[in-house]
């Protein structure tokens, strides 16, 4: 292994070999020294990968800088180099040592996030073999007259071959020619052929929404919104232009975001540069990148439901500046555009655009990190924006613009509250009188209604009457969900499955009671009180296939559908002009949960669903059932009144310590024995004490996490709460250094592991 030590400083050698410092791509910390081989001087540069000996292993490595001095004495050789060209560019580099260094994870992570699966294997297309003739084309037609008589098989291939212009796929020159693969690879070793395997390039873009209507006047808020954009993102000359700034661009539901957004990229792009818009996954809809698909010519998109080679084939697009514009989820912060010019984010509040396993970064603080290396402005987008973005305009340090009106004449939804508490004492649990009324009104109108809840199934729960205990997961310690449709109950985070049960497994009884509602259930009961209408459930059981949801959403644009139900999938960013009333069959779901963002997401649901309703001529109307309606969140929301409720939610923050005022550092222990997590969850509470990490700082637990066992893991957790990040950085490394410690430990039999989340979005 090459050893890393600051204990000597080689002097160059006369005529000096080169030093590459490199990440190794493997759970391992450091930056490592190996020598640049002579063949290999020039080539080997940051950004391009490389092969060495590691511990007796030949592993690949990331160069991250090149220098004419080592730090250890007589540091290996590199063995071969991988790639011709860099795959991360200095800034994305950059970016990368940032994200491991903030979100305390290892910078190999960090880079392995950065490229597409298919990047770091060395490939990801798939290979399809081709024919391709050696002579010209009326010298095959020649030869191919001599062999008919003796070598009718290979004759046909070559008049065929010749036929499509002499270059066509092997497969599909055997099925015309009705011959085996044989034929041609005579015809190749006489000379008369060529057979090469080529990569097959993936168009991830099918079966695009209708285009829609071209750009609009703009009204005096967008114009001015934009001009600032534009101001800050275009190159151009005049002492009167702006320095970089980064902006908010908070505006009402309907109120033309995604037009002030393409007018800014359109600025960009005049300019010879490029830009990334970042959306939530569930808006990447054929009608979302249609829009994009209708003002550019070169889009590039990126998400999850892409397949390994057309992610690669896009990446590869991108990386080569053929894409103007990049439409993604997530993961596109990190496409290799060369000319960046401007970053987008909508619907920046989405829990979405926080990444679940290590690195466990957040889209919009890596963009905003992103925008400061490059040199160019981000832009945040939100009816409801996050409070961490809220604050940073107070700082001063984001500029706020306004979009307080809908365009087109649109006009906000009345808005009702119903009290559920009243409606259950009537024998109604959760469709209530006022709500059905409201849908037959809708209905016989023909216009469109959508009903959310955020829960799935048929029944939430299955309770014994006479012991309480309910039908539990083995391996999560969760409530099971019962499904009509299938007859099972699932637990909905490990996927374990059971036939409903006769008996209670803990007294015997048989007085098992079916509580709650979800999705499925919403839908039966729809289905029996509104005979004759046709009904859409989108939820994660409904939306397994690839294409689900994009055929879903284009069937209820095109008015195929007179209600759609579904879970949150629906809540966001998306259009119907044909929807008059909305439905919130339960605002108090996330309102129950153990966490001090609880009210913000309660406020941004109910507004974001509020939002699909009357955004053209019919101001529409919005029924929100809950048993809290004097709680600030579903008030203040239903008045559509978001400055009012961050002044109240903030004030709270602040007292308490809380983000935006404060850093959260969350570390969660899970192990098959519950003992195991605990006494790993001690030795970090034990270690974060021996570190003495400056300033106020509050270690909250170690204690059981709320869900106690998931996928059969116990699961205990502690908080660092301190006000500012050089604590939560001391904590990261103290932890990372226990974590290390633990792993290689000769003594440890048990399976605990260590998972450190900086700005948490989950207190699960």
């Amino acid at each position: 292994m090459a050893r890393q030590s600051f204990l000597f400083e080689q002097e160059p050698e006369p005529g000096g070999a080169s030093i590459a410092q490199v990440v190794i791509q493997l759970p391992v910390e450091g930056i490592f020294d190996y020598r640049i081989p002579a063949p290999l001087n020039g080539r080997v540069v940051p950004g391009v990968r490389v092969r060495v000996n590691f511990s007796g292993r030949k592993v690949m490595a990331t160069c991250i800088a090149v220098s004419d001095r080592s730090r250890v004495q007589d540091p290996r050789a590199i063995i071969d180099l991988v790639d011709e060209q860099p795959l991360l560019s200095p800034a994305l580099l950059e970016l990368t040592r940032w994200i491991a260094s903030h979100y305390h994870c290892g910078w190999w992570e960090a880079i392995s996030t950065a490229l597409p699966a298919a990047a770091r294997r060395g490939g990801g297309f798939r290979k399809i073999l081709h024919a391709r003739l050696a002579p010209n084309v009326d010298e095959a037609l020649a030869m191919a007259d001599e062999l008919l008589e003796k070598r009718p098989e290979q004759s046909r291939c070559l008049r065929i071959l010749a036929e499509e212009g002499g270059f066509m796929e092997a497969i599909r020159l055997c099925g015309r020619a009705n011959v085996s693969r044989s034929p041609l690879e005579t015809l190749k070793k006489q000379g008369f052929l060529t057979l090469e395997w080529i990569e097959q390039e993936r168009e991830p873009i099918r079966g695009l929404a209708e285009p829609p209507k071209g750009p609009v006047e703009l009204t005096e808020e967008q114009a001015a919104a934009l001009d600032a954009v534009v101001d800050s993102a275009v190159e151009g000359s005049g002492s009167g232009r702006r320095g970089r700034t980064d902006f908010l661009l908070f505006g009402v539901t309907g109120s033309g975001k995604t037009e002030v957004y393409l007018r800014a990229i359109r600025e960009v792009v005049a300019q010879g540069r490029q830009a990334i818009v970042l959306v939530p996954e569930i808006a990447l809809t054929p009608q979302t990148v249609a829009r994009f698909r209708h003002r550019f010519d070169r889009v590039a998109v990126l998400h999850s439901r892409l397949t390994d080679a057309e992610r690669y084939s896009q990446w590869r697009t991108i990386r080569s500046g053929a894409a103007d514009v990049v439409v993604g989820a997530r993961s596109a912060l990190f496409a290799p555009v060369p000319r960046l010019g401007l970053i987008v984010i909508d619907e920046e509040h989405e829990t979405s655009f926080k990444q679940q396993n290590a690195p466990r970064y957040h889209a919009r603080t890596v963009a905003l990190e992103r925008g400061r290396i490059e040199g160019v402005p981000v832009l945040l987008g939100s009816a409801t924006p996050s409070l961490e973005a809220w604050n940073e305009v107070a700082a001063g340090r984001m500029e706020l613009l306004r979009l307080s009106h809908r365009v087109g004449g649109g006009q906000f939804p009345a808005v009702t509250v119903l009290h559920m508490g009243l409606e259950k004492s009537r024998g109604r649990n959760f469709l209530s009188s006022h709500l059905c009324s409201a849908v037959d009104d809708a209905l016989a109108k023909q216009k469109q209604v959508i009903l959310f809840l955020n829960r799935r199934g048929f029944h939430t729960a299955i309770i014994c009457a006479d012991c309480a205990e309910s039908v539990r997961c083995t391996q999560c310690d969760i409530a099971m969900t019962h499904h009509r449709s299938s007859n099972r109950v699932i637990c909905h985070y490990c996927g374990h499955e059971l036939v409903p049960p006769a008996d209670c497994a803990h007294c015997g009884s048989r007085r098992l009671k079916y509580i709650g509602s979800g999705t499925e259930r919403i839908e039966a009961e729809v289905k029996r009180a509104f005979l004759g209408a046709a009904v859409l459930r989108m939820d994660s059981d409904t939306m397994s296939s690839r294409n689900a949801h994009e055929e879903a959403l284009e069937s209820f644009r095109k008015r195929e559908k007179d209600i759609l139900i579904g879970t949150q999938m629906i809540a966001k960013g998306l259009d119907f002009p044909g929807v008059s009333l909305v439905g919130v069959i339960s605002a108090d779901t996330s309102l129950l949960l153990p966490d001090f963002r609880a009210a913000e997401r309660t406020y941004q649901l109910i507004s974001q669903v509020a939002g699909r309703a009357g955004r053209v001529d019919d101001a529409g109307r919005v029924i929100v059932q809950t048993y809290n309606p004097e709680h600030y969140a579903v008030r203040l929301a239903v008045d559509n009144d978001y400055e009012r409720f961050a002044t109240i939610e903030l004030a709270a923050r602040l007292e308490h310590g809380y983000p935006p005022f404060g850093h959260l550092l969350r570390v969660l222990f899970t192990a098959e024995a519950e003992s195991d997590a605990m006494r790993l969850a001690r030795s970090a509470a034990a270690a974060l004490g021996r570190a003495a990490l400056p300033g106020e700082t509050t270690i909250l637990g170690p204690a059981r996490a709320p869900l106690t066992k998931i996928s059969g893991r116990y699961r205990w957790h502690l908080m660092v709460k301190a006000e500012g990040e050089e604590a939560i950085g001391e904590a990261g490394r103290a932890l990372r250094a226990l974590a290390r410690e633990n792993s290689t430990a000769a003594a440890r039999t048990d399976s605990a592991r260590m998972q450190i989340d900086a700005d948490p979005l989950s207190m699960l």
